[in-house]
């Protein structure tokens, strides 16, 4: 395989997309929690469906991208604007989001019993948006993730 069809690869497997961009300002912009939730709640469910399922693979998806975004990527950014003109590499990033698998995963346990509960496996649209604005705040801002994954970090180790 060439250089020119490796990077193809590595594209076709990005995450950029609207979704990621609308995450990504549930994250760094302002809003309340409330509505913070019913835009998530958007991006997990975009046909409006009116129950969320705790299996829902665009949920899982969407609320890794936002660990990561708060955690890896923000380190990623701080890195870059402490030595601009260094080249950044991404494999090591990349390699953090991997070690950090069984903190993210404490992460998403603690997703889905503050959402779901621990007899639930599903929620109405309305329950989902109510459980993750009042008890969920924890996931819309950089600083409350961060604080979340540092507590997830020291009980899930890397």
């Amino acid at each position: 395989m060439n250089d020119e069809d490796k990077n193809q690869v590595k594209f076709d497997n990005a995450w950029i997309t609207v979704d990621a961009l609308i995450l990504l300002g549930c994250v760094k912009c302002m809003g309340t929690d409330h509505e913070k939730a019913i835009v998530f709640h958007r991006v997990v469910c975009p046909e409006s469906q009116d129950v969320v399922s705790i299996t829902d693979k665009d949920l899982a998806s969407a609320l890794r991208f936002m660990i990561s975004t708060a955690t890896i990527l923000e380190e990623m950014t701080r890195d870059m604007m402490e030595n601009p003109n260094a080249t950044i590499d991404y494999k090591v990033y990349e390699d953090k989001i991997y070690k950090y698998g069984p903190t993210f995963d404490g992460m998403m346990e603690d997703f889905e019993c503050t959402v779901f509960g621990t007899h639930y496996n599903r929620r109405n649209k309305e329950q989902f948006i109510e459980m993750l604005a009042t008890d969920g705040w924890k996931y819309f801002t950089i600083k409350n993730l961060n604080e979340l994954f540092s507590i997830m970090l020291q009980s899930h180790g890397t």
